[in-house]
């Protein structure tokens, strides 16, 4: 997407329905876990076909993506079984599967385009960065991108406390430029929209743009004034790295953006630690079956 007029891709959250501003309280929380298993069985048989509806290929989604889609949605039934229609019919159009997995995305990870932090930030909330300028098509196709982001945001959602919480993106624009945009067709650019919108159970609580140039912080500006308000509120354009200090910890904060994080390292070991408990999951069943060691459970994000 990037490249692209911003107020376009701005509007990635033009209803505000993705870009999450609702601020669930503990006690909602534990009323919204109790109240969780009577309302999955209800989006299980709305996804099925119950009521007259047609039934959905998201009913073969497993549970714990029905609680999540549920957990983003506040419970509301209708709500998430939107998202969990668009998400499967999305993988479906891309050929990709429900569950991607870190070896088909290797080359993607390893690029840096994206990154998740060790530590939330200042306010619970999971970080994931978007270095805009390692997004080199020379490494691998854009759809190919496309699809290791998905694998990262999936990763990234898997802890029930970071469905709550919501996650905060930061949009790194060192060494990006809008001449990038000669790289996008327009099935990038729509396929970049579409996995976005009501197309994962995801709340975006926090949009923060750093080390844009003065063209395209003033695009930036451009585009937000023809969002929601809601959605503007939402975005931070910050003028350098130092304001985010505040806000995430020197430990969790890459060296590049004056924080302390060896970023490549720790990525680097993150993703070979996801190969490596796939690795396991894949042999556990055979495994098991010789009389060996149970099922891996799958990884969550901020494991490693």
């Amino acid at each position: 997407m990037l490249g692209q007029d911003v107020a376009a891709a701005a509007r990635l959250f033009h209803d505000a329905s993705d870009f999450d501003d609702r601020i669930a309280s503990v006690d909602d929380i534990v009323r919204m876990e109790a109240l969780l298993p009577a309302a999955t069985a209800e989006l299980r048989s709305a996804l099925e076909g119950s009521g007259g509806a047609p039934p959905s290929e998201a009913a073969e989604l497993p549970s714990a993506m029905l609680e999540q889609a549920l957990r983003v949605s506040y419970l509301e039934v209708a709500r998430a079984a939107l998202i969990l229609r668009n998400f499967a019919r999305f993988r479906r159009e891309q050929g990709w599967p429900f569950r991607l997995d870190a070896h088909s995305c290797d080359v993607a990870l390893r690029s840096r385009v994206h990154a998740i932090l060790p530590q939330p930030d200042s306010h619970g909330r999971a970080v994931v960065v978007f270095n805009a300028g390692r997004l080199d098509p020379r490494v691998c196709e854009v759809k190919e991108f496309h699809r290791m982001a998905s694998y990262v945001l999936e990763q990234l959602t898997a802890d029930p406390a970071v469905q709550h919480r919501g996650v905060c993106i930061l949009f790194d624009l060192r060494g990006a430029d809008v001449a990038m945009a000669r790289h996008f067709s327009r099935a990038d650019v729509r396929r970049g929209i579409a996995m976005w919108r009501d197309c994962f159970p995801c709340k975006v609580k926090l949009l923060t743009v750093v080390n844009a140039s003065p063209f395209v912080h003033a695009v930036f500006r451009t585009g937000l004034s023809l969002v929601h308000p809601r959605v503007r509120a939402r975005v931070q354009l910050v003028p350098d790295a130092a304001a985010l200090r505040g806000a995430i910890a020197p430990c969790a904060l890459p060296a590049e953006l004056g924080g302390e994080l060896d970023s490549e390292a720790r990525w680097n070991e993150w993703i070979d630690e996801r190969q490596r408990l796939e690795r396991e999951a894949a042999e556990a069943p055979l495994a098991h079956a010789l009389g060996g060691r149970a099922p891996v459970p799958p990884a969550r994000a901020h494991d490693g």
